[in-house]
Order: structure tokens, then sequence, then C-alpha cells
């Protein structure tokens, strides 16, 4: 994540500074902690104070080679979910005590590997959550009113003069049925934000039933039940090898011809080209996604040429709020792994 303009941040009375912009050498004693990305300010300074820490400091991912060559003397690694924890890694990583993402999500680690040479993991669950949410709920909002195509005629100049009964009508939330596929952290607040626009229902599916849900009055159901009842379908899964292209042509077959899809999990939880047929055919009414695959999408793709499509760029946690939580989690999971203790976030 880069973060360029200072304004929005004021860390302390003499510096609006955020990025750690150099390698802090600290004594030999101290264990190496090695970072895949630019980290913000107060995620470095906890790591710098009991660590010697070196990393990649350009704004691009880190090339593999060089991640592969400084593993090797690491005894903490921090990572996004763009950098892959594998037996390759892993083999280098010899020193490894603690490998800490700055995600939620935890597909590009093989917990397994990790598990089997006594790597701790850590994540950061919890504090994107209400982030997640609020974009989600943006994102139903900006799809069923048709936000982006409405302020895209603002500036194409295909604002009609004359009044149009039927020009730019959305779908109302008020009195619909609303379905969410992942009751976690983020289903559960987005289910708690859309309460107020006075849905008729909330259902959701999960591997088994949320007592949180049932109490706000969210109904239990299976998958196949909430798409064939859904006028919103919300996909907040976590992508694993059982929900990889879990909304399908099957999927989508099941869905009302007015219902609309949303997905603010991971890309591969979807079956794009499947979405596209969806869409273009009218099988489904639209579809706003945060996460694709790959990412970016390339601007030529298919779905990019549908009206009836919105696309962001996986912004959803992008709160400052939200990303420092996140970056001072992932170090004190690892200062935590470190130094033998019980990680704040460790990986299920």
């Amino acid at each position: 994540m880069i973060l360029t303009s200072s304004r929005y941040f004021k860390l302390n009375k003499t510096s609006s500074k955020i990025f750690a912009s150099k390698t802090v050498m600290a004594t030999s004693v101290r264990p190496n902690v090695y970072l895949t990305r630019k980290v913000l300010q107060p995620a470095f300074e906890l790591l710098k104070n009991k660590c010697k820490v070196t990393g990649w400091n350009e704004d691009t991912v880190v090339p593999r080679n060089h991640l592969l060559q400084h593993v090797e003397t690491a005894h903490g690694l921090y990572v996004s979910h763009l950098d892959r924890v594998d037996e390759e890694l892993l083999d280098r990583g010899r020193n490894l005590k603690i490998i800490a993402t700055m995600s939620s999500g935890f597909e590009h680690i093989d917990i397994s590997a990790c598990k089997r040479r006594g790597v701790q993991l850590g994540h950061t669950p919890d504090v994107t959550s209400e982030a997640c949410a609020e974009m989600g709920v943006a994102l139903v909002l900006c799809t069923t009113r048709r936000l982006i195509e409405a302020n895209r005629h603002v500036h194409d100049g295909h604002w009609p003069k004359d009044w149009d009964l039927m020009y730019m009508c959305g779908r109302s939330i008020q009195e619909s049925v609303i379905g969410i596929v992942g009751m976690g952290g983020i289903g559960l607040s987005m289910a708690e934000k859309l309460m107020p626009f006075h849905p008729r229902e909330i259902l959701y599916h999960n591997r088994k039933p949320n007592e949180k849900c049932d109490a706000m009055g969210a109904k239990y159901v299976s998958m196949d039940d909430l798409l064939r009842r859904s006028d919103f379908v919300i996909c907040a899964a976590r992508l694993g090898k059982e929900t990889k292209n879990m909304f399908n042509a099957e999927k989508f077959a099941l869905m009302k011809p007015t219902a609309q899809f949303f997905n603010v999990g991971r890309g591969g939880l979807v079956d794009q080209d499947a979405l596209y047929d969806a869409l273009a055919s009218k099988q489904i009414l639209a579809a706003g996604l945060d996460v694709c695959t790959p990412e970016p999408l390339p601007k030529e793709h298919k779905l990019l040429t549908l009206p009836n499509f919105v696309l962001l760029p996986h912004i959803s946690s992008a709160t400052v709020e939200a990303r420092i939580q996140m970056a001072t989690l992932t170090a004190k999971n690892i200062l935590a792994g470190l130094d033998g203790q019980p990680l704040p976030a460790p990986l299920p």
C-alpha cells in the first residue's frame, strides 16, 4: 500500500512522515526482520526498537529472487497478500520463527508447510471488518443505484435535457431480500449496516449457523435457497480449495433475473467467465466487485465492456485507520513470535 498525501496524517507534533525510508542497522544480537514492502511508520518504529530491520523499499512487489536471497538470514518475515509463502521460500528461510501477513486472508501462505517447520503465522483479521463492510455497503448502493453509470453520463454529456420518467432508475434495498454468503466479521457487519435500509429479509449461508446473525433476525439457509430467494447476493467468504469458483454458471443460473451479485471476498471465489455470461445474457441484472482475478484486471477485459458491471480496485480496507491498525498488528505479531509469546492474531 502506498499513500502519498501526507496532509491526511499527523503522527506526532514534529513529523507527518508515515513511511520508513531506510534500513535501521541494529546490533548483531537483535533478530532480523525482513519487510517485503514499505510499511507505515508506527509499525516500523515498533520493529526497529527490538529488531534489525531490512526490506524492499520500492513502490512495487518485491522481486522473487530478491526475497529468496534475503529471507535466508531472516528470523521474522513481514508480508502482504501479494507475497507467496511456499516450500521454496521456507527452504531458504531456515531461520524463520514467525511470518506475519498484513491481510485478513491467507490463501497465499502454505500453512501446512509452515507448521511442519514450526514457523508461527499471524494475520490481521478483525481490524479490517468495519472498513470492508462500509465499502461493501457503498458498492451495493453504487451498483444498484447506477451511480458510476450516471456520473459517466454527466461527464460524457449524455445527461438528458428533458426529464425521462425511468431515466437511471435502479433498485431499492427497502423490502428486498438480501443474501450474504460468508458470515464472518465483514458479512455480519454488512448485515448490521444494511438493516436501516429496511430489507424485508436477510438470509445467510455459512459453514454453520452464527448465533450473532440469528440474534439480529437473519435466517440461516442453504446456499441454493439463498440464491433462489435473494434480490442482492453478497459474497464475503474466505478463499480456499473448497470455495474456489464457488460462484459459477450453475450458481448464477439459480438466481433471479432481477438479482444483483456482489463480491467483497476474494477474486478467486468467482468464475469470471460465468459471471460475464450471466450479465451479458441478462441472466442476472448487475454485479459489483471490489476484487477480481487477476488484479489489476486488464482494461480490455470483456467484463469491463458491460454497462451492468461495476469494479473497484480492491480498496475495501482502504481507510487510514484500518491500514494503520493492520500494519501495527502485523508488527506486534512478529514481535510476539520472536519473543516466544502468544500471537495477538494467530492464523486459525
